[in-house]
């Protein structure tokens, strides 16, 4: 048997279990957030999307709303690179909309990931239709004194909560 740290088998758990999730639901429009600005939403999201694909095969994109992000990889898409949804320098939402439509043709997935801001009571989810969401924990969340304003944002948005997952900070 291979040797293989905990913090490996933990991800390979997770992206299984993320997998069957997946599979289980016709979820395409999924909202990966966290609650605090500098959580590593992005790594963390790009992580496990790494072992969707490679392990599972899945074909995902990640759109993402904090336009200060920049990852270069295939699935990763940044808000502020799509100037076809824009007008005049800023987001058309009848655009956005017809994007994801579009998107949802050639991918399984889309995890869109929001702008978490300093003052987290001033993020605002994007208007998209969600079909349900996943919110990333780290031991900052799960603080007593954790206000965990933006979890609450997604449950008064009514979105479904579909799964928690352990960011292992």
């Amino acid at each position: 048997m291979k040797n293989t740290n905990f913090k490996e088998y933990s991800v390979h758990t997770v992206v299984r279990n993320l997998d069957f999730l997946l599979r289980k639901t016709e979820d395409k429009v999924i909202l990966v957030a966290a609650d605090y600005p500098r959580e590593p939403l992005l790594q963390s999201t790009v992580s496990l999307v790494e072992g969707l694909v490679d392990i599972y095969k899945r074909n995902i994109m990640i759109l993402d709303f904090n336009e200060s992000n920049k990852k270069d990889c295939l699935f990763y898409h940044n808000l502020k690179d799509l100037d076809l949804i824009k007008t005049s320098g800023v987001l058309d939402e009848v655009k956005l909309k017809i994007y994801i439509e579009e998107c949802k043709k050639h991918y399984q997935n889309i995890l869109v990931l929001p702008h978490i801001r300093r003052n987290r009571e001033k993020t605002q989810l994007p208007n998209i239709d969600f079909d349900s969401s996943i919110i990333m924990r780290s031991s900052k969340s799960i603080s007593e004194y954790s206000k965990n304003v933006v979890t609450k944002k997604v449950i008064d948005s009514q979105i479904k909560v579909r799964a928690i997952v352990d960011m292992g900070i």
